[in-house]
């Protein structure tokens, strides 16, 4: 008996700082199939937005691929439902006023937690648009996915240290969602934006 493949698309416009009060509509999603049971979902982008990819099984735990668009243009994904006979999938997006380029994009923090939107999509368990939880398993009062991500190991991340040699210490500077490894000057520091946690 063949498997019957229902596709089930889902486009949500997530968004949670849209910084006009009337933005640009942005059209649905389509879908085409591909080789060997694959999909292809293609949309239009939008200037300053900032696009994900999730996907589902059971419309309760949603993952990230690993992949980010962004700006003006026709973007597209391909996914492999490996079989599963419903898939459902959605494109959170976000306006990054920063981001003049994917790399940017890539690169910039919208939650910011100190974690790029990149590493948030590929490292299992984070959300690009989420604070990722504080987890200090050694007990320093550095949050281990910030130490791990800046300085390779939980080991290393010490907090009365000033690693980058800019008067900032590490403690302080993850608590601004800075990096610890790039030297701020003060006027750099005015030029932050800062999210602090509600």
């Amino acid at each position: 008996m063949k498997q019957q493949f229902i596709l089930q698309g889902i486009f949500l416009s997530v968004s949670c700082s849209i910084l006009s009060a009337n933005p640009e509509p942005q059209p649905q999603m389509s879908f085409t199939e591909g080789a060997s049971g694959t999909w292809n979902s293609e949309w239009i982008g939008r200037e300053k937005r900032l696009y994900f990819f999730q996907w589902t099984t059971d419309l309760v735990t949603w993952h990230y691929a690993p992949f980010i668009a962004f700006g003006i243009g026709l973007h597209s994904y391909g996914f492999n439902p490996n079989g599963e006979p419903n898939i459902f999938v959605r494109l959170p997006q976000e306006i990054d006023s920063l981001a003049t380029n994917l790399q940017q994009a890539q690169e910039s923090d919208l939650d910011g937690d100190g974690l790029p939107n990149l590493y948030e999509v590929t490292a299992p368990g984070f959300d690009p648009m989420l604070i990722s939880g504080f987890i200090d398993s050694d007990g320093d009062g550095l949050n281990d996915v910030y130490e791990v991500f800046h300085f390779g190991s939980t080991a290393f991340g010490q907090p009365g240290l000033d690693s980058d040699g800019d008067s900032f210490l590490n403690s302080f500077e993850a608590r601004m969602a800075m990096n610890p490894n790039v030297g701020y000057t003060l006027m750099t520091l005015s030029e932050i934006e800062v999210h602090l946690p509600n």
